[in-house]
């Protein structure tokens, strides 16, 4: 098999556990991350679905169903990504906008939630960017992920939480977890739209590095969440 499928499906798997550890832990307080996952998952579900089972020719149907990925000019599953653009723009300007409780930083992740979803819907019906690799959205998203992120850990660091250390701070590992991925795929970035064009496999085995940097992006997140008890013990406002 794949190494990128292997470590594709790792990543599924992973993502699976941080929602059995969170629905566990039942943590109000970081129920729209929560969300992101959970609707990250069953996107990467139905995409699962439709090209290893619904469009193999001993399928029914699956002469019907590429009729309309051809009338929708869909030629890949590059569709996914525009999709949990969309996802990750909501639900973690959500997340951010939660977190911080000043009423201009609220004000200002709203605003620019409502501004990304605009962008992201221009790039999907107008440029038609699920046609191939998007690298303007990927590079959108992590620079907002970067900026709320980054404000989070400077928050975290100004913050007088004496009382808990760094380990059992869930909104650490929370932020450095997006920061780091993030910080990591926009230098990658510059490096995936050239390959893209020129090399495709080239493109797939630096893949490798990206579908790395996921498993390890889980795993400092599921640290954080199976820490979220200790929320409580945490200042209520950065």
């Amino acid at each position: 098999m794949d190494l990128n499928i292997k470590l594709g499906m790792l990543v599924t798997t992973l993502n699976t556990v941080l929602i059995i550890i969170f629905y566990y832990k039942e943590s109000k307080s970081l129920i729209w991350i929560k969300r992101t996952f959970f609707f990250g998952l069953v996107l990467t579900l139905v995409d699962l679905l439709i090209f290893k089972y619904l469009l193999r020719p001993s399928f029914p149907y699956s002469n019907n169903l590429l009729k309309i990925f051809e009338w929708l000019e869909i030629r890949n599953n590059h569709y996914i990504s525009s999709i949990s653009y969309l996802i990750k723009f909501i639900f973690i300007g959500l997340f951010f906008k939660s977190i911080f409780k000043q009423k201009k930083v609220e004000y200002f992740f709203i605003c620019t939630v409502i501004v990304l979803i605009i962008f992201e819907s221009i790039m999907i019906f107008h440029f038609k960017s699920y046609q191939n690799y998007d690298s303007i959205s990927s590079t959108v998203k992590n620079i907002f992920i970067l900026s709320g992120s980054g404000l989070l850990l400077y928050r975290i660091y100004k913050a007088d939480i004496s009382n808990i250390s760094l380990y059992k701070n869930t909104y650490f590992w929370i932020a450095f977890a997006l920061f780091i991925t993030a910080l990591t795929e926009l230098f990658l970035e510059f490096i995936f739209t050239k390959l893209h064009d020129s090399d495709l496999i080239g493109f797939y085995k630096l893949y490798l590095v990206r579908n790395a940097l996921q498993v390890m992006f889980f795993l400092l997140m599921i640290v954080g969440f199976l820490n979220a008890k200790y929320l409580k013990y945490l200042p209520e406002k950065y």
